[in-house]
């Protein structure tokens, strides 16, 4: 489904054979105890090993069991700290990486950059960060019709949107989970929604969406968690967007 750009295809001397195992890459400072491994490592666990071959670039600072874990899944562990922007370009070049896949977009720790100097033939973004990278040189983006309702958000992306069914995210909660406890609605007889998101992605239009939610099931409540809500200015500019809504506090 990934198509080589053929303005570029002359800088890379990776084996073309079409038949070939192809190299996978991924990138990212989240090979740990992240949010990034509870949907990445049922992907590791069930990659296709006949036709993939997996190499993970690394740049965790504080390995911990679920880097082990995921060292163990992958054909080929490269660390890249201490490494500069250039040593890991030619790093990737250097093992002939097919297709390069962005795992941090523009959140922390990111190396964009990287993807920048185009060090792999295709290149994809996927699961960090729920939005474009800006990147003409990324090529692709993958999600789901969940996120990306089909002909809505094409004109958002630089990147080509490729659409899994029935969905892009491979969510596996870590074997250390508690067992699920009842449904606390069954006891208190209403619904309780929540957000534990920072504030920064919180806004306007966000509110005015759960307002509708909350005023269509009565009796719901909504838990907002998050450092910001500390200071009394924004709790209170909170507390306003719902109670200009009807919805008291």
């Amino acid at each position: 489904r990934f198509k080589l750009n053929p303005d570029i295809s002359h800088q890379f001397a990776n084996n073309k054979e079409p038949e070939k195992k192809l190299k996978i890459g991924y990138l990212s400072p989240d090979f740990r105890s992240h949010s990034i491994a509870y949907f990445l490592e049922p992907i590791f666990a069930h990659h296709n090993k006949e036709h993939f071959e997996i190499f993970c670039y690394s740049a965790v600072m504080r390995p911990d069991e679920t880097t082990q874990r995921l060292k163990s899944m992958a054909d080929n562990w490269k660390s890249v700290i201490g490494l500069s922007i250039n040593q890991i370009i030619s790093q990737i070049r250097n093992d002939e990486i097919d297709i390069l896949i962005d795992l941090v977009g523009h959140t922390g720790k990111n190396y964009l950059l990287v993807f920048a100097h185009k060090p792999a033939p295709v290149q994809v973004s996927y699961l960090g960060y729920p939005n474009t990278t800006g990147l003409k040189v990324m090529d692709y983006r993958l999600s789901d019709g969940y996120t990306d309702p089909p002909g809505e958000t094409e004109k958002l992306y630089t990147e080509k949107l490729i659409r899994l069914e029935p969905t892009a995210w491979t969510y596996r909660p870590f074997g250390t989970s508690p067992p699920f406890s009842e449904l606390p609605a069954h006891n208190r007889g209403f619904i309780t929604f929540g957000s534990f998101n920072t504030f920064p992605k919180l806004n306007q239009k966000v509110y005015q969406l759960w307002g509708n939610i909350l005023l269509n099931v009565p009796g719901s409540k909504l838990v907002l968690k998050t450092k910001s809500l500390g200071n009394n200015s924004v709790r209170k500019h909170v507390y306003d967007c719902f109670m200009s809504m009807g919805i008291s506090e």
